[in-house]
């Protein structure tokens, strides 16, 4: 879990939204990337892949920051992040094996 174990010195300031201000994505993955990881295992994500699957979930998220507006927490923002990014590779996985079978 090396991308999880350092935090930055400073703040990053927070940006606004219309439910009010988010925090930078600085802010959310230095907080919030443990979660993540958590989420995926518990969700049956390997632990082999579970850091590559937290930086997909954070590159969604980055992508897709501005469009948060606010009417949930961001931690479950981030967990329907986590959820379909979860599903994505037990997809992905299913595909492998059936044409490994082939």
């Amino acid at each position: 879990m090396s991308l999880l174990a350092t935090a930055p010195e400073g703040r990053p300031r927070a940006i606004s939204a219309p439910g009010g201000p988010v925090p930078s994505f600085e802010q959310l993955f230095f907080e919030h990337a443990p979660f993540v990881w958590r989420a995926l295992r518990r969700l049956g994500v390997h632990e082999a892949d579970a850091e590559d699957v937290c930086q997909e979930v954070f590159m969604i998220v980055h992508r897709r920051l501005a469009s948060f507006e606010g009417r949930s927490s961001v931690q479950t923002w981030l967990g329907r992040r986590s959820l379909g990014a979860a599903g994505r590779g037990s997809e992905a996985e299913l595909h492998d094996r059936r044409r490994k079978n082939r």
